[in-house]
């Protein structure tokens, strides 16, 4: 087959492996270079799987560069070793060579051995010999160089140490270049005077010899290397050389941070107010903070003496027999002691004494002793409000609460309980109590009691509603006082009182309050439209009448000149328009027989009016539903509606004016809009006209909005709820 020989040489040291490999690692056809070095029969057998010859990590990068091929189409190249493991690595480009319908393309692989067929010939001849050398460490960076120099064989972990492939260190020039970045004590090291050639130079081992080096990122790597020379037939002259290189990075900054943490624990210990020591299995004194030497008046010469000697008595006995306990049970014990000094201050410490492992495998014990006097005292003293609370909770007639701020239980009194109806067996903490508020409460009592806290406030009080036990709301007035140690709340202390029928007395005193204010508006408004009917009678009946008695004497009257002539008709004409002007406004105050007509009929009646003096086209929408509204509801909207007619002809200038009135189960709605000129509701002051909508309409419990802007027209939407 011709391809078995495309790439055979190409007249250098290097001989191809050609090889055609499906995704799955069966190999459909493989060269006569590639089937003697790597032990197969036949390449046409279908057993031969290029897989099997792979190891975990190899495998691995290998199908990465399949699935790379086939995914970008285009050729790829990696390093992989096969069948030798790091002594025989090869270098192959892939690319892909038919795409099948199942998925699994096969792909034209082309393979060469980087070391080259003379460097193998040496490497095989020297591992041969020194077998156990080459192979010692292979966890490590290992470099195998003959006595020029030359590289013979490389691991993969070298060449990730000096990040590079292994082609380049195989090449003398670069691999050359790669010392020129490394150091010895910061400075330069040569390739001639590195540890493998001066293995080689003077036949000696170059033991741990720490260089830095500088990978392409600027960053530096400590590394450790370790050059053996190799020697055949009891030759005294080195034949080859193996190095072994370690990258101790890691360890020297994990070494930098321990240190770091020592000065940290040092500094911390003698500047903490706490006593710290350390004691051998004999109570030996081996370790002590500054704090525990002043204490007790002691120096460094107190290590390696006994601490029961040099603690107070009381503390030597109950120390000894922790100790026993500590050494035997290899668990940390606790114990509390109080002291009192010679002037009689007592003194109260909390101890820890606790297992401590030593290299050597000894027994060491650590401990610790913290003065918490003042805790003590401020516990005696919360004690004593306790028992006082307790006997108080049992004579007072309030209902009184204690909330723990640490446990987060409720403590209850029993006249408490009884108003709640809950027992002592129901839940008791915080949680379960916010749970029975009023929600809508809730959220007002958590931010009340938090402001107090986060404040350092000493008390509060709020009113909110509590579902007792029996499913129903009772209003409460609840009163708390917080009780702070060293500026921490740590007890609530409050009393509760039911004020529901309180609460419940208000609202019907309110109400009334409501109503009656109702009723005398309701009498004004009644008052103010039989003032105003009076006084549109008397205008009609009285005013009237004499103006009309005054034309009727005009015209009695028999001018001399023309003149007078003119002055007696232009007298006429006033004396007409004043009937007429009159007449318009004793119509206007005078109460409309709603009763009679009904609300719809009397708009209707102004519309009617309205639209004989052709001042502007009005449009009247109503649903008969309106008619089922109260009397005084029909007066105000009628009132609302002339009141708002005569604006819109007074101030808008509009042509078009729609009138709307409609009903649902719940509200009236009245809608008057115009066309107008509009006005700018932030900067125009209410006038009457608009403080009677708004009054007429808030008395009813209604709402009024008002839309408009200048250049818009106005619109007033009126809404009045339906009569229970």
């Amino acid at each position: 087959m011709a391809i078995d020989y495309i790439y055979k040489t190409d007249g250098t040291d290097k001989d191809y492996y050609l090889m055609i490999v499906d995704r799955n690692g069966l190999i459909h056809f493989a060269n006569s270079y590639l089937i003697s070095n790597l032990g197969f029969i036949h390449y046409e057998s279908p057993k031969y799987n290029f897989f099997q010859l792979l190891d975990s990590d190899q495998l691995k990068n290998f199908k990465h560069t399949l699935s790379a091929v086939h995914t970008k189409d285009c050729p790829a190249e990696v390093e992989i070793s096969a069948r030798n493991g790091s002594l025989h690595w090869i270098k192959w480009k892939v690319s892909k060579y038919k795409a099948e319908a199942d998925g699994n393309d096969k792909f034209f692989c082309v393979g060469y051995d980087i070391a080259g067929k003379s460097k193998v010939k040496k490497m095989q001849q020297v591992a041969k010999n020194n077998y156990e050398a080459i192979m010692e460490g292979l966890t490590i960076g290992v470099i195998m160089q003959d006595k020029n120099g030359e590289v013979l064989a490389v691991n993969k972990r070298a060449a990730q140490i000096f990040e590079t492939s292994i082609e380049s260190i195989y090449d003398i020039n670069e691999f050359k270049e790669l010392w020129k970045t490394v150091k010895k004590e910061n400075d330069g090291i040569s390739f001639e005077k590195s540890p493998p050639m001066k293995a080689i130079q003077t036949g000696a081992v170059q033991c741990n010899v720490q260089i830095t080096f500088q990978n392409q990122a600027g960053e530096l790597k400590s590394l450790v290397v370790n050059s053996q020379p190799l020697f055949e037939n009891n030759s005294s002259v080195p034949v080859s050389v193996v190095t072994s290189i370690i990258d101790i990075t890691r360890e020297n900054k994990l070494e930098k941070v321990v240190h770091q943490q020592e000065i940290l624990f040092h500094t911390f210990q003698n500047n903490s107010p706490h006593l710290s020591w350390m004691v051998d299995e004999d109570a030996r004194l081996l370790y002590a903070n500054t704090s525990f030497f002043q204490y007790l008046g002691l120096d460094e010469t107190a290590i390696g003496k006994n601490i029961l000697a040099m603690v107070p008595k009381v503390l030597a006995d109950a120390f000894e027999n922790k100790h026993r306990q500590v050494l035997k049970t290899n668990l940390p014990q606790q114990l509390q002691e109080k002291m009192f000094l010679a002037d009689g201050t007592m003194i109260v410490y909390w101890i820890n004494l606790f297992p401590v492992q030593s290299v050597n495998g000894k027994k060491m014990i650590g401990g610790e002793a913290i003065n918490i006097t003042e805790r003590f005292k401020a516990e005696e003293r919360l004690q004593q409000v306790n028992e006082r609370l307790k006997y108080l909770s049992h004579i007072t007639t309030d209902a009184i609460w204690e909330w723990n701020m640490r446990s987060g239980h409720i403590l209850r009194n029993q006249v408490l309980k009884d108003i709640t109806g809950f027992t002592s067996s129901h839940a008791q903490s915080l949680g379960w109590w916010f749970r029975r508020v009023h929600h809508e409460d809730r959220k007002k009592l958590h931010s009340i009691i938090k402001n107090v806290i986060e404040n350092k406030e000493q008390s509060w009080e709020s009113e909110y509603r509590f579902k007792k036990a029996s499913g129903e709301y009772m209003m409460v007035l609840d009163r708390g006082y917080v009780i702070y140690e060293n500026d921490t709340p740590v007890k609530m202390i409050g009393s509760l009182h039911d004020i529901t029928q309180l609460k419940e007395l208000e609202g019907k005193l309110l109400q009334e309050k409501i109503q009656h204010q109702k009723a005398i508006t309701e009498t004004i408004f009644v008052v103010q439209e039989k003032e105003r009917t009076r006084i549109g009678h008397e205008l009609h009946d009285n005013v009237n009448q004499i103006l009309g008695t005054c034309k009727l004497f005009m015209e009695m009257i028999k001018p001399a000149t023309d003149t007078d002539e003119q002055l007696k008709v232009k007298v006429t004409e006033y004396i007409l328009t004043a009937i007429e002007e009159i007449r318009r406004l004793s119509k206007e105050m005078v109460s409309p027989q709603l009763k009679e007509n009904g609300l719809i009929a009397s708009i209707a009646t102004l519309v009617s009016d309205l639209e004989i003096t052709h001042a502007m086209n009005v449009i009247f929408h109503h649903e008969e539903e309106a008619e089922k509204l109260s009397s005084g509801k029909k007066v105000a909207l009628f009132r609302i509606v002339q009141e708002q007619v005569k604006n819109t002809l007074k101030y808008s200038k509009a042509k078009n004016l729609l009138i709307d009135l409609n009903a649902d189960n719940k509200k009236i709605t009245l809608i008057v809009e115009d066309d107008g000129i509009g006005f700018d509701p932030q900067q125009t002051r209410r006038g009457i006209g608009l403080s009677n909508i708004y009054e007429r309409t808030k008395f009813y419990d209604g709402d009024v909005i008002i839309k408009t802007a200048p250049g818009k027209g106005c619109k007033i939407t009126v809404k009045l709820p339906f009569d229970n």
